[in-house]
């Protein structure tokens, strides 16, 4: 069968052969630079999870030892934050099929955990952040009132309680 083709036209079949192969080739490594550019991706969004959920712990407890609201600010950030890598990893487990059990509970367990904060935050501000805000405030108001009224009525035990 090959026999009675031309050694230039077996040379051209050949050639056509190889560059053809070439281009499959090309190809298939082209899509495989991708498949791992994308695990690559996906694996720095891991990291960075890991990193901001960190920073949302020690935001948590700066908020609660300081009572400052710019640590509840930053907490807010990273939730937001967390929330932009949680979409990318969910299409990239899509990309690859892979099941998103583990990430869906992982978003419901951060959504729980910021709803929990939140409240904290407003019972935190509820109570007074500092001396003078909420109840707090309006607590020492009345105990400064009592002095006063202490003070005047020269009931010194009374005042001398207070002082306590």
């Amino acid at each position: 069968m090959l026999d009675n083709i031309t050694m230039k036209t077996k040379m051209l079949l050949l050639s056509i052969i190889i560059t053809f192969s070439f281009i499959i080739i090309s190809w298939i490594e082209s899509k495989s630079i991708s498949a791992l550019d994308k695990l690559t991706e996906l694996n720095n969004n891991v990291s960075s999870l890991e990193i901001n959920l960190l920073e949302l712990r020690k935001d948590e407890k700066d908020f609660l030892g300081r009572n400052d609201l710019k640590y509840f600010e930053k907490f807010t950030k990273n939730i937001s934050d967390i929330h932009k890598i949680e979409n990318t990893l969910v299409s990239g487990f899509d990309y690859f099929g892979l099941e998103k059990n583990e990430i869906n509970n992982f978003t419901k367990t951060m959504d729980k955990y910021s709803d929990i904060f939140n409240k904290v935050v407003e019972i935190k501000k509820e109570i007074g952040l500092t001396e003078e805000e909420g109840l707090y405030g309006s607590l020492r108001k009345s105990v400064h009132s009592v002095q006063e009224y202490a003070k005047k009525s020269n009931v010194t035990i009374y005042y001398q309680l207070f002082m306590i």
